[in-house]
């Protein structure tokens, strides 16, 4: 259902130049969506580079914007690098406990996970 309301609503997102889209035009394509995943692609796809065509979409403008907000600044390299730090710090004491056979949470054991993979 959650696939048939989204597809619903890029349909009637405006990025089509289509000013009315009959309800039952919505209705099949959202469910094409769920049937044929695939053919709905194409059609995405199709009005993706029509859009890009007509000049309503242009993704190197964004660019510069996209650098811009980028979180690259000494702060936050000083986070991830504590954040690292930290992580392997647990890996290391749930190593080292499970060696000396003393019991791990199973909040560290989700965590151990998380940060795995």
């Amino acid at each position: 259902m959650v696939l048939v309301l989204c597809t619903w609503k890029v349909q009637d997102s405006g990025v089509n130049n289509k000013k009315t889209q009959a309800q039952a035009e919505k209705f099949f394509l959202a469910c094409l969506m769920i049937v044929a995943p695939d053919i709905m692609l194409a059609i995405t796809l199709n009005d993706f580079l029509k859009a890009q065509d007509q000049g309503v979409i242009d993704p190197k403008s964004y660019a510069d914007e996209i650098r811009d907000r980028s979180k690259t600044d000494t702060l936050f390299t000083l986070l991830r690098v504590i954040t690292c730090l930290q992580a392997f710090r647990l890996v290391t004491e749930c190593i080292v406990r499970a060696i000396r056979h003393l019991p791990i949470t199973t909040f560290e054991f989700s965590t151990v996970g998380y940060v795995i993979v």
